[in-house]
């Protein structure tokens, strides 16, 4: 009866482990320090050149949290919310008329990342979405610098 009992225990014990390790959550790995201050460049010198009229009605209700979310981001994820958030909120008419085809995707996309790459790739595709009048005129002489810039994200 005391075999019977340990037997079932063990079996028990192990189906326990393994239901656990099947649905354990998967850690998502920190970035290096310069990653995060390099990305945080990044997208702080875009949002630098925006016009105050490119930002939606709401722009400055959640600029703080925005501000905290994008400074506290140490994933690809994090940094993925903190631009769909921006995304989000910037005015509608400042989005060319090719943003309506992309936007559900892009924000997917936003949703998922999984790499910084992909966050350039996102940033490369919401910048070229925007008409020209949301920048100020600082600009369009660092917007070739700031795109290669992307290309070191990985």
């Amino acid at each position: 009866m005391k075999k019977i009992l340990l037997i079932f225990i063990l079996l028990v014990s192990v189906q326990v482990t393994g239901f656990a390790q099947k649905h354990k959550k998967p850690t998502v790995p920190s970035l290096s320090e310069e990653s995060v201050t390099a990305t945080n460049k990044i997208i702080s010198d875009f949002t630098s050149h925006l016009n105050q009229n490119a930002y939606g009605k709401k722009w400055s209700k959640v600029k703080d949290e925005w501000t905290k979310k994008l400074g506290s981001a140490s994933t690809a994820e994090g940094f993925g919310k903190a631009i769909q958030m921006l995304a989000k909120n910037i005015d509608s008419d400042i989005y060319k008329d090719s943003w309506d085809g992309i936007r559900s995707s892009w924000n997917d996309k936003a949703e998922k990342v999984k790499s910084l790459k992909q966050i350039g790739t996102l940033l490369k595709q919401l910048e070229n979405h925007l008409k020209p009048t949301a920048y100020d005129e600082g600009w369009a002489p660092l917007r070739d610098a700031w795109i290669a810039s992307l290309a070191t994200l990985k």
